[in-house]
């Protein structure tokens, strides 16, 4: 469901001519809705199938990884395209988890 939020947010908001900054549905909340909805599903599937440590730390390294990664990719063309705007964006919300991070 997140998923499916996230990409319906998405499409009202953008067409192949001009690109709109996305703040509403998910995006209101957070800045990165997808990459947390990620977390959540890989956090359900670790307990639904196993709950062995090891997969634990390996899924808890990848995130770390695509986080540590596509984070700052992502804000660094965010901010390219939509300069003073994204920078009030980045101000009003969580950068990943909505209330905390």
């Amino acid at each position: 469901p997140c998923i499916l939020w996230i990409e319906k947010s998405q499409k009202r908001r953008s067409n192949s001519t001009n690109h709109v900054l996305c703040k509403t549905g998910p995006y209101k909340y957070c800045q990165h809705p997808t990459i947390f909805a990620w977390i959540v599903c890989g956090i359900g599937i670790w307990k639904l199938t196993c709950h062995h440590p090891s997969s634990l730390i390996v899924l808890v390294w990848i995130y770390f990884h695509i986080i540590k990664q596509q984070l700052p990719q992502e804000e660094m063309l965010l901010k390219y395209t939509f300069d003073r705007e994204y920078d009030i964006y980045q101000q009003t919300r969580r950068r990943l988890i909505p209330g905390l991070y």
